[in-house]
């Protein structure tokens, strides 16, 4: 009886385990990367996480982005990975000899030295280090560096320097940001150990809980892989030469070209462009800023500006609308991110494009009014002077972008031209601002 009961056991013993052990195959693969500020934190978000997430670490300090080179391959393995947490930074500010020799007592030393790496190298090796990362699937968090109390001005500084290249890339790059610089920096003193650049106990604790946070929230989202997939199987529906040719929900049977969608398409294109370079991007982005350059007057009066592709009650066909304008011009302000994308002579076109649109509206289609201006729903003659606040708001974006980001190719009589427009229009949206329960509405036209 006693074997009986034993092997009985020792059955639910071991089903037991094959049960834990097929539940954790299906959890979530977290990874995180880093120095020994992770190390300090990685058992505290390995319990925070614990039947959420089966998390891994390399056993090694992941030094800095040059060694994360020479290692990531072996780091991220065969695996999947469904989310990768990651930081480099205090090794890559650390004081070298010319040699790459590291340097204990700065104030000690005599001979020549330079800091590991300069903000330009460490953006170069992020760069490759995060196309690495995302090869494998993983959705990915970036972890800002930990201040150095220790150190003072422009050496504390150059943790923020490195921060700063590294933020600009994951935004651009799309990926999320854990600022475990701004979480620590009001409470170093007490969560920072006697050395000021590791963390004590409480520390660990602190930042275990953030980061396990950062993860549950990535993990709560879509997957990225379907995003992407959900992206393209909606981009198929779109010609590739004619990505903005299609019915309208509002003309049944008509199948035309859409200036709008071409604007869209543009800016969504564009945009994926800066981050997924690939040559059918490049041509989708050709193919719709081609079509918006050349049929930008296709209006009876045959002056600038996009509009629709039938007639609209008592609105003739291609009458040009400043809602559908101001869609066109951030589709071409996108396109113009794109640095060394376009020919000197195609950037020109577009630049000149954005400026002919802006000075027509600012010259004919200008209402004074509501302590300031607006522009006119249409350039049609015989429309109302109607307030709708939507439209001239977005074309106030888009020529705000354009003051922002391409000021100086505009002559100064236009620039102070465009500046007073803006002003004017600025004055009339807070004109007509209502609030309700502290929040500020708009009614559909401003009259």
């Amino acid at each position: 009886m006693p074997v009986v009961r034993f092997a009985i056991a020792l059955f639910v013993v071991l089903l037991s385990s094959a049960v834990a052990a097929r539940a954790d195959e299906k959890l979530p693969r977290v990874l995180i990367l880093g120095d020994s500020i992770s190390l300090g934190y990685t058992e505290p978000v390995r319990k925070q996480l614990q039947g959420t997430a089966e998390l891994h670490r390399p056993k090694e300090n992941c030094q800095h982005t040059g060694h994360g080179l020479r290692r990531i391959k072996a780091w991220l393995g065969d695996g999947k990975w469904d989310v990768i947490h990651f930081n480099w930074g205090i090794w890559d500010t650390h004081m070298v000899e010319p040699g790459g020799a590291l340097i204990r007592n700065e104030a000690e030393y005599k001979g020549e030295m330079r800091i590991r790496h300069t903000p330009e190298q460490y953006r170069e090796h992020l760069v490759r280090l995060v196309d690495a990362m995302e090869e494998t699937g993983a959705r990915l968090i970036w972890a800002n560096t930990t201040p150095i109390m220790s150190r003072s001005g422009k050496c504390f500084d150059d943790i923020t320097t490195l921060n700063t290249v590294a933020v600009k890339l994951m935004r651009e790059r799309a990926i999320a940001i854990n600022d475990l610089y701004a979480f620590t920096l009001p409470h170093a003193d007490k969560w920072q150990s006697a050395d000021k650049v590791h963390f004590n106990a409480t520390g660990n604790q602190q930042l275990g809980a953030r980061v396990a946070e950062s993860i549950r929230t990535v993990l709560a989202k879509k997957p990225r892989s379907d995003l992407r997939s959900a992206y393209r199987e909606l981009l198929a529906l779109f010609p590739e030469e004619t990505p903005g040719k299609g019915l309208d929900r509002g003309k049944e049977g008509v199948i035309a070209d859409q200036p709008m969608t071409y604007g869209l398409v543009l800016s969504a294109e564009a945009l994926r462009y800066r981050v997924m370079p690939s040559g059918e991007g490049k041509r989708r982005v050709r193919h719709a800023a081609d079509w918006i350059l050349n049929n930008s007057r296709l209006a009876s009066d045959g002056k600038i500006g996009w509009g629709l592709p039938f007639a609209w009650n008592e609105y003739p066909r291609h009458t040009s609308y400043t809602i559908t304008t101001a869609i066109v011009l951030e589709g071409l302000l996108d396109a113009l991110l794109l640095n060394g994308f376009w020919e000197q002579a195609e950037r020109e076109r577009i630049l000149q494009t954005i400026r002919d649109v802006q000075l027509r509206w600012c010259r004919e289609m200008w209402v004074e009014g509501y302590t300031g201006g607006y522009f006119q729903y249409s350039t049609h003659e015989t429309g109302p002077d109607w307030f709708c606040v939507n439209a001239p708001a977005m074309f106030l974006g888009a020529m705000a972008r354009f003051h922002n980001e391409h000021a100086s190719t505009t002559p100064e009589p236009e620039r102070r031209l465009f500046a007073e427009r803006m002003d004017g229009l600025a004055r009339a949206i807070l004109a007509t601002v209502e609030l309700r329960d502290g929040a500020p509405y708009w009614k559909y036209m401003g009259v």
